[in-house]
């Protein structure tokens, strides 16, 4: 059957995997992230806006479609901060940022959705993705984590990325969440033209219908105040207080969605699970 040029193809061996982790020792006790950077063919996507958007359309209800379990309000709200951002280019004034949470019970799904929906937005700018996680590692140093996270995001945006994940952002040190402030301050972000897709794990988040969007942003955002804001340690209220906490969420809570979890995601690569 010919092929629809108005679709971007793929070369015979596909995207593939570059770089399946990346070791960053930068202290004296090393830690680690996982980096993907998925690659796609050079030009096989047509820079036309119409192409681009076409793309990302297609790709987008195909994966509303495999994830059932999703809110009207998930696809309609990811879906239009996306599209716009696609639509204006070179043109955009700030970053694209996304939030989404789960709960403990919808883990997999969130970690699925999450780089599913990176995966879509950058490849049809013909382009990669990044995908940061800190979960099962220990952060021994909050400078030493920032660092890290500035290089991997930097390199990643001023070469083939277009969009990153960072994933369970409670998992980090609390001084690194201050590195967002560069990334994700509005019209002041490093890089503007990219989507920072990021996730939260909570404890527990009560099903649909039961919460609205709003709540469910608040519960978010004092689930973060608690964990990084409340302490007794005098160095860990020097790294991060009520008020950096409430500075990092003004930039971060643009869009918070909620995930849900799926009964099955067979469609969800073990790639896609550090494996």
């Amino acid at each position: 059957m010919p092929q629809n040029k108005d679709k971007p193809t793929k070369s015979t061996s596909g995207f593939h995997l570059q770089g399946l982790i990346v070791t960053l020792a930068l202290s004296v006790i090393p830690f680690y992230f996982i980096v993907y950077h998925w690659n796609f063919d050079n030009g096989s996507i047509n820079d036309d806006k119409q192409h681009v958007l076409k793309y990302f359309h297609d790709q987008f209800n195909a994966l509303e479609s495999i994830y059932p379990s999703q809110s009207s309000h998930f696809w309609k709200r990811s879906r239009r901060a996306l599209e716009l951002h696609l639509n204006r280019s070179e043109s955009n004034t700030q970053p694209a940022i996304i939030l989404l949470t789960s709960a403990r019970d919808a883990e997999q799904t969130l970690r699925c959705l999450s780089n599913k929906i990176a995966k879509i937005y950058s490849a049809s700018r013909n382009m990669s993705y990044v995908f940061i996680s800190g979960v099962n590692e220990t952060f021994h140093d909050s400078d030493s984590a920032k660092l890290a996270i500035d290089d991997i995001l930097t390199s990643s945006f001023q070469g083939t990325s277009s969009a990153a994940v960072m994933h369970q952002l409670e998992q980090l040190h609390p001084g690194a969440l201050l590195i967002l402030y560069k990334y994700c301050d509005h019209e002041n972000a490093a890089f503007k033209n990219v989507a920072m897709v990021l996730t939260v794990l909570l404890d527990d988040l009560p099903h649909k219908p039961q919460l609205q969007l709003n709540e469910i942003e608040e519960k978010v955002r004092d689930f973060l105040a608690a964990k990084f804001s409340i302490s007794n340690s005098e160095r860990l209220h020097s790294e991060m207080d009520a008020d950096k906490m409430g500075g990092v969420w003004s930039r971060i809570s643009h869009l918070v969605l909620p995930v849900y979890p799926e009964d099955f995601l067979v469609e969800c690569g073990s790639t896609e699970h550090g494996a």
